[in-house]
């Protein structure tokens, strides 16, 4: 006997079960984003000019892994002209950190 199947789009449920936290995940969540604000200090508060994108990024990786991260999912470092939207920004490049303009940085954290 052959079974129909019907496949249904489930993104609102799922998404919707994601918005649901436990308390333990908005813990983890706290711990995480007080790494990642430990690591983005870190960079504010070194002289960074006059360093390659990577070492610049390396100080804030530090920072990172010294305050509990077990992993850096990505970290994107990136100073000068680049182009403007966040997707085409590339890893820390070989390239000397300037402040024209201010750099931009994101540090992001998978898990504790």
């Amino acid at each position: 006997m052959k079974r129909r199947l019907e496949f249904i789009n489930s993104n609102n449920i799922i998404l919707t079960m994601r918005l649901i936290k436990s308390d333990t995940e908005i813990e983890l969540l706290k711990k995480s984003w007080q790494i990642c604000d430990t690591g983005y200090s870190a960079v504010l508060n070194s002289n960074i000019v006059g360093l390659i994108e990577i070492q610049a990024a390396g100080i804030s990786e530090k920072a990172a892994r010294d305050a509990g991260a077990e992993s850096i999912t990505f970290n994107i470092f990136a100073s000068g002209k680049r182009k403007p939207r966040l997707w085409d920004v590339d890893s820390p490049r070989p390239r000397q950190v300037s402040f024209a303009p201010l750099p931009k940085y994101l540090l992001r954290r998978e898990r504790i």
